[in-house]
């Protein structure tokens, strides 16, 4: 019995299939960031050819306004959060651009959870990963943004990496950016 690799397994490491297996795999790059710290609000703006940063701007915001919690409501003073997200797009212009909101760390809990297999259904595989995270988290797992992506991890074995934050904390960041959106 040999032990060289199949045609599948040759045709995959030609070089050009590799970077054409990347980029279809790749994660997308947003054009605008907005950023919800305890301590200011900040955003981002790259240009859609070349990916250099085009504008950004930071504004501080009022000591008690954000208080990052997995558990208990973060956004105290919303509209001091609007008003310091108003003035960094004055200076980080929309565009018509999908806004990615970056939120603080301690509200999502990150996992990286082994599994023999994971369904590719997400229909499928969200009630198993809740199932495996019920234990885990300081909340109930049904009331949970859950995002996740598939790792090969060490030996080959398929590792999921798992974020998971409450949908009512999440919520709250993104209803500071509601108003903003319909302008």
């Amino acid at each position: 019995m040999t032990s060289s690799p199949s045609l599948a397994t040759q045709f995959f490491n030609l070089s050009p299939v590799r970077r054409i297996d990347r980029w279809l795999n790749a994660m997308p790059h947003p054009s605008l960031v907005a950023e919800i710290t305890s301590t200011h609000v900040a955003a981002a703006q790259w240009s859609k050819v070349g990916g250099h940063l085009e504008a950004y701007a930071v504004e501080p915001l009022p000591i008690g306004a954000v208080m990052a919690s997995p558990v208990d409501a973060n956004v105290i003073q919303p509209e001091a959060v609007r008003g310091a997200l108003r003035k960094v797009l004055n200076r980080v212009p929309l565009r018509g651009a999908p806004i990615v909101l970056l939120i603080p760390d301690p509200v999502v809990r990150v996992f990286i959870l082994p599994f023999e297999t994971l369904p590719r259904s997400a229909d499928e595989a969200l009630p198993l990963l809740r199932w495996r995270l019920k234990k885990s988290v300081p909340f109930d797992v049904d009331e949970t943004v859950v995002s996740w992506m598939r790792q090969t991890g060490k030996e080959g074995a398929l590792e999921v990496v798992t974020a998971v934050a409450r949908q009512r904390i999440v919520r709250e960041y993104e209803d500071v950016l509601t108003p903003l959106d319909a302008k």
